[in-house]
């Protein structure tokens, strides 16, 4: 998708700023939550390409949110196995 594209470029460019990073961060923490909420597997790289940006120099605690939509995408899948 070209916006998640645009997105995340915006968020690596912006990524040594760290008041930008953290202004972005609500936005994009509702686009990744989303995406694994509603389990969008098309978009799963898009998403955690974003995760791993917005954590790369300091974890929130809003991130640590993301963290247990991942647990949850993990168990979720093994008992689908």
């Amino acid at each position: 998708m070209g916006l998640l594209n645009t997105l995340e470029t915006i968020l690596v460019v912006m990524e040594d700023l760290p008041e930008a990073v953290l202004a972005l961060e609500p936005v994009l923490l509702q686009v990744v939550t989303y995406i694994l909420d509603k389990s969008i597997m098309e978009f799963y790289e898009e998403a955690f390409s974003m995760i791993s940006s917005l954590i790369e120099k300091q974890i929130s605690p809003s991130m640590w949110s993301v963290f247990e939509g991942t647990y949850r995408l993990d168990l979720d899948s093994e008992e689908s196995h």
